[in-house]
């Protein structure tokens, strides 16, 4: 889990898509929005290489959106609370019964 971003918030430059873009942020989130950053461009740079001049540039940037937005998905998912909850609920409710056994 991420800490509290600070109060004191920096200013650094993204460059995403040949595009510069000013953000204010704080410090320790610097990491995130640069990883974002290189991820999209990554993305962005499959799509052109794989469709080179056979869609457009609001195409590609559309293809890379779903493509993040899926990742992003695919991995929030994997992190089911629910699931986690009854999981743990059956192992206490079992090693209170073990115990209570012996």
């Amino acid at each position: 889990m991420m800490s509290e971003p600070s109060q004191y918030k920096r200013k650094i430059t993204l460059s995403v898509y040949n595009r510069d873009f000013p953000v204010e942020i704080a410090p320790e989130e610097e990491v995130y929005y640069r990883q974002a950053a290189r991820l999209i461009n990554d993305t962005i740079g499959f799509y052109t290489n794989k469709y080179q001049d056979a869609i457009g540039k609001e195409d590609l940037l559309y293809m890379a959106l779903i493509d993040v937005a899926l990742r992003y998905e695919r991995e929030s998912g994997r992190y089911d609370q629910g699931e986690l909850t009854k999981t743990l609920e059956k192992l206490t409710s079992d090693i209170e019964s073990a115990l209570k056994e012996k």
